[in-house]
């Protein structure tokens, strides 16, 4: 009798072993620099996943977030929290279910038989002023406008310090040629977007995307840069046409200007959408204030 309590206890052991590794649980964060991670299907990631670039598959379960830096999370199966790409593409296909929030900076989402929560969406979502935004989201609409303010003054100005002339070169582009920039920021845009894309699926070329993703932030907070002092000019001509010019107090007013737009509710975005292309596209009409040609590709000088 003894000797079958112990064959039915070991049978019973044995069975337990067998479904827990035939589902396995991992409760641990998962970090990868690049690649592709995939929770396999009947696994369970009970943590979160980040990843820089490359693709997420998740053909089980996530009872976490996924964060990933530029390329692909596809959804087959469940993720219980929030989705972010900074990057990329969101898909959930067949069954693929996704419980929290999505955000996307550049890129697209889609559920193809799959259920997502579509979150926020921006196509130029990276500002100058986002580490101040971060720290001003537990203080409020007020104390996250202060931030941002901050952020786009002491920013602006380091870059007028700086670079004078470049800065000044790239915010009379602005005021001469408001539409034509704003055309080719949203070109540019979608060209960089494509192209990085397209590096990203070729593992030898995403040292490449990489290194456009850091040109196109640099872009960004030049342009923005140019932006506000462009901002605070026109607010002197109008306001007070007969002070004498000073770039310090252009920028104060500029970042004020930019600043209260951003903030107005339910339109902010697209008025850091809409400056944002303008910026963009001067930094790349005048080659980063420089004017010169981009060789081969142009032969001839446009200053003017």
């Amino acid at each position: 009798m003894k000797t079958m309590r112990s064959f039915v206890a070991s049978l019973v052991f044995s069975i337990l072993c067998l479904t827990w590794f035939a589902s396995p649980v991992f409760a641990a964060n998962v970090q990868q620099a690049m690649g592709t991670y995939v929770v396999a299907k009947g696994q369970t990631v009970k943590g979160s996943i980040s990843l820089g670039m490359g693709t997420v598959d998740v053909l089980g379960r996530v009872d976490g977030n996924i964060k990933l830096g530029t390329g692909t999370v596809d959804v087959s199966g469940i993720v219980t929290g929030n989705v972010e790409v900074g990057m990329g593409t969101i898909d959930t296909n067949g069954s693929g279910r996704i419980l929290g929030q999505t955000q996307i900076g550049v890129g697209s989402m889609s559920g193809k038989g799959g259920s997502i929560n579509v979150g926020n969406f921006n196509m130029f979502p990276i500002r100058m002023t986002a580490p101040f935004s971060w720290l001003g989201e537990g203080l409020g609409w007020i104390g996250n406008g202060i931030l941002r303010l901050l952020g786009n003054v002491m920013i602006s100005g380091l870059l007028v310090t700086v670079f004078p002339a470049m800065m000044g070169s790239i915010s009379r582009d602005i005021d001469r040629e408001t539409l034509s920039a704003a055309g080719i920021g949203c070109l540019g845009s979608v060209g960089l977007f494509v192209a990085m894309a397209g590096l990203v699926v070729i593992i030898i070329g995403i040292p490449v995307a990489l290194l456009l993703a850091l040109a196109w932030i640099g872009a960004i907070l030049v342009g923005n840069g140019a932006l506000v002092w462009w901002l605070g000019q026109r607010v002197d001509r109008v306001l007070w046409p007969e002070l004498a010019r000073h770039p310090y107090r252009e920028i104060f007013e500029g970042g004020l200007v930019l600043t209260i737009g951003e903030m107005i509710p339910g339109i902010g975005w697209l008025v850091a959408l809409s400056l944002g292309m303008v910026a963009f596209g001067s930094v790349l009409r005048t080659r980063f204030g420089t004017h010169r040609p981009w060789w081969p590709l142009y032969g001839h000088n446009d200053r003017t």
